[in-house]
């Protein structure tokens, strides 16, 4: 269920079936036509409405651009070649009772949240990337969906670094996620969970279960499994991820992690 570098073929099963898709693009202005051709096919696939499809492709383009303007600052290379560092454009699917399509574009510039908030409109940001925001928090918000900007690490490439995801999350129809074929106990919930974030590069990772729950201890953060729900205290308040949510519930806990640091 970690990110991995997938073909456009099978974007859309992989998405299905509760992984995220992550792909690596390189610093030339291609890549933006390329996330957005990428974006457009998965989220036809899972059948979102035309009109909302058109939203997240124009989203896409703005975060692409604004990735690619940013987000070379801690690039790594090898003989010449990037080896780590490149922004990256992630698609996963969170929700069951209501499921949406979660488009996140990863670049290592410097998180920049507590300069520029996230609000709930873009109608407050200002300053000539404000103006891409704007774009992504008025369409999003049209949709009935959902945006944000948190620190997090990348998937890709031969060193895990930290840096800052946008998203937009835009509900899509039912059913398009694969279901689980069987309960997931504590157990086995909360190693998929240490998984996911030791191969985003978290260390310090201490899991032990009962018979009831399991709990997961990092630094600062405790996570807590019990009746299928993950369960953790974040800045803003206590958050929940269903089992099946897990790839989400990492990403929101990989934020929690590097905002500690």
């Amino acid at each position: 269920m970690s990110g991995t570098l997938i073909g456009l073929e099978t974007a859309t099963a992989a998405v299905r079936s509760g992984a995220c898709v992550a792909s690596a693009m390189a610093l030339t202005p291609a890549s933006v036509s390329d996330a957005r051709r990428r974006v457009r096919t998965v989220a036809e696939e899972l059948g979102m409405s035309s009109t909302l499809v058109d939203d997240l492709v124009v989203i896409t383009s703005e975060l692409t651009t604004n990735a690619l303007r940013h987000g070379g600052g801690r690039l790594v290379c090898h003989g010449g070649r990037p080896v780590a560092g490149l922004p990256e454009l992630w698609l996963y699917l969170r929700g069951s009772k209501r499921p949406e399509l979660v488009t996140t574009v990863f670049d290592t510039g410097d998180f920049w949240a507590s300069a520029v908030p996230a609000p709930a409109s873009g109608r407050d940001v200002i300053g000539e990337d404000g103006r891409g925001l704007q774009i992504i928090a008025a369409l999003a918000e049209a949709a009935g969906g959902q945006w944000g900007v948190h620190p997090s690490r990348s998937r890709l490439g031969e060193q895990r670094l930290a840096g800052t995801a946008v998203w937009v999350a835009l509900p899509v129809s039912e059913p398009v996620r694969l279901p689980l074929t069987r309960a997931v106990g504590p157990d086995e919930s909360i190693g998929r969970l240490v998984e996911l974030l030791r191969s985003r590069g978290v260390g310090g990772l201490i899991a032990r279960a009962t018979g009831q729950e399991a709990v997961l201890s990092l630094p600062r953060l405790t996570v807590w499994f019990r009746q299928g729900t993950y369960i953790w205290q974040g800045t803003t308040g206590r958050l929940s991820a269903d089992a099946g949510d897990v790839v989400d519930a990492a990403e929101q806990i990989i934020a929690e992690y590097e905002r500690a640091r």
